[in-house]
Order: structure tokens, then sequence, then C-alpha cells
């Protein structure tokens, strides 16, 4: 037995050639690049996954953290001290910069494989510890001529001062999104361990998706901090999913809940009766997507529901809801019968 495990002797003609074996194991990703993040806070998780590619187990399995940086990053695996051949564990990292800047470090898995050690380099970047209290900001169905507020907070938690250079949106149509600078308290500088106040507004004009983001421009590492900016301005005051379509039923079964959006795009509460439904179709019990009675000021709910077919082939009905803005609510719902 070879150090390299079996190898295979292989006759051509008169000469027999060793085979040369492929690699015992695999390591995927190979490098891991972790996404951008203020010093003391951390990234979501990510995943190293080892494979024994070997005819037979691997042995004293173990991982470790090393580098320039390995006090950056958090391990933790479900791996044992052995991997079954053809088996895989995986190991769970995230990033928590102590320091701005390019941070790094490698994972390391030590086990009884012919090409151990097998490692990964792990990146990422620290940034200065100023960040903004809305990543991701949504504004769905309100009526255009609206102006809604949305203040969004933004902190320096740096030991020094920020200076602030300005403040714009752009993306698909940022004239659908105001900074109303009169409110706005973050100018020109803010002190360090301090936060501020930017008043962002959505006033939709056109009835369309825009997808836009607020930029805060400073002296920061990571500069522009920035807010995901979603809207949907609509001219209805109650909109919703015209048709609902499931797929293939075995007749007398039941399906999974689907669901269908409605919207009150008002600014009062919108009152909602009973659903109601025909053909091979029904409302959603209460425990699954239920819109109930009444539907907020500008805010959504999904009334759920589900298919049980009575017969091969094609399914019609319709879900049927009344309220009192006096736009009927008429879904049209298909599905099919195996």
């Amino acid at each position: 037995m070879s150090k390299f495990g079996a190898l295979t002797a292989v006759l051509i003609g008169s000469a027999a050639l060793l085979a040369v074996p492929a690699w015992a194991t695999s390591v995927s990703p190979s490098t891991l690049n972790f996404p951008s993040a203020p010093v003391g806070t951390r990234t979501n998780s990510y995943c190293v996954i080892l494979t024994n590619n070997n005819t037979v187990p691997i042995t004293s399995l173990s991982l470790k953290l090393g580098g320039a940086d390995p006090g950056d990053f958090n391990l933790s695996s479900n791996c044992g001290t052995s991997l079954a051949s053809g088996g895989s564990c995986t190991a769970v990292l995230y990033f928590r910069p102590t320091a701005l800047g390019n941070r790094s470090a490698s994972l390391t898995f030590m086990d009884s494989a012919t090409d151990s050690p097998q490692m990964a380099a792990l990146t990422g970047v620290g940034g200065a510890p100023v960040y903004v209290s809305e990543i991701c900001d949504y504004f769905y169905y309100w009526q255009v001529g609206a102006w809604v507020p949305s203040p969004i907070t933004f902190t320096n938690k740096q030991k020094v001062l920020l200076n602030i250079k300005d403040i714009t949106i752009v993306g698909s149509d940022p004239s659908q999104f105001q900074v109303d600078m009169a409110e706005t308290t973050c100018l020109s500088s803010l002190a360090a361990g301090s936060s501020c106040t930017i008043a962002l507004y959505y006033a939709p004009t056109v009835v369309e998706y825009v997808l836009d983001y607020l930029e805060i421009h400073d002296d920061a590492v990571g500069s522009p901090q920035t807010s995901r900016l979603d809207g949907y301005g609509t001219a209805e005051p109650v909109t919703f999913t015209g048709s609902l379509s499931f797929a293939r039923q075995k007749v007398g079964t039941t399906s999974n809940v689907e669901g269908v959006l409605i919207a009150n795009s008002q600014s009062w509460p919108l009152n909602l009766s009973a659903p109601s439904t025909t053909g091979d179709f029904s409302p959603a019990t209460a425990s699954s997507l239920p819109c109930g009675s009444t539907i907020p000021p500008n805010l959504w709910c999904y009334q759920g529901v589900v298919f049980k077919p009575t017969a091969t082939g094609t399914r019609t009905g319709d879900l049927t809801i009344t309220d009192d803005a006096n736009i009927p609510i008429s879904v049209s719902l298909t599905g099919a019968g195996q």
C-alpha cells in the first residue's frame, strides 16, 4: 500500500503504468470573500464544505483558523473527527472585523488524507462604524400624490468627528424620493458617538415600481453608506392579485397554501368581508395567510387559498371579497387535477 492509497496497475501493451490518484478531498469554496462590515459588527454566516473523495474514511479531522487576522472570523462546524468515503461536512463562518481596512485569515482542515492540510482563504473589509438605521426601506402600494415620511437615523460610532459631504438619491427614478433638508439634522459634520436624522419622504408622482438608493458621502471608510429604497406608486386605493394558478394536484388531496396579495393604499383602514370561493378552491384556515377583517392604512396582506381537485383536468374557480371602498376583489383561480 502506497502512502497515496491504493495505486492501480494498468497494462498497456507490455508496459505496466501506475495510475495517478485524484485529490483525496475537495474544499469549496477555496476562497471566501465576506461583504464589508463596520468594525465590531458581524456579517451573515457563510459555509465552506469539505468533501472526502477517497474510497476510505479520513480520520484525525480537525479545523482551525490561522493567518493574519484569525480573530476577525468566527468558526463553527458539524465536522467530527472522521469523514466517511464520499461524505461531506460543513464549516460555518462569519466576519466581525476588529479594525479598519482589509482583513484576512485562513481556514485549515487537518486530517489523514494524502492532500492534508486543506485550506480556504478568508477575506473581508472592516469599515468605519458609521451606519444608517434602514438598510432596506420599502414603500409599496402608496397612491400617487402621497407624501410618506420615513426618517432615517445616521450614526457615527467612531471616536473622531465625521465630515459629511453630501446626501444624494440615485437609481431608476430618484425623483420619487425626497430629502427635506429643512428637517434633516445630518449637515456638514457629525460628532463622535452621535446620531442625526435624514428626513426622507416617498412622494410617488407616477404609477411605477422604482429601485433607488439613498447615499451618504462622507470621509469614513466604506463611504458612501447606503439605504435601498423600493417604491411602488399606484393610482388605485385598493389593489390585488388578479389571478392565481396552482400546480397539478392529485385528486382528493389538498395543495399547499397560495397567497393572493391585497393592498390598501388609502390613509385609513380597509374593512373586508369574509372570503368566499367557488369550484375546488377554499380559503385557507386562520393559521395560514389570513387577511382578517381589516387591512391598516398603506399596508397589505395575503389571503390564503388551497386547491383540492375533485376530478382530473383543468379546474377553475374564483375568490371574492367585498370591502368598504366599494372596489370588488375578484380573483380568478385555476388548477389541474391528476
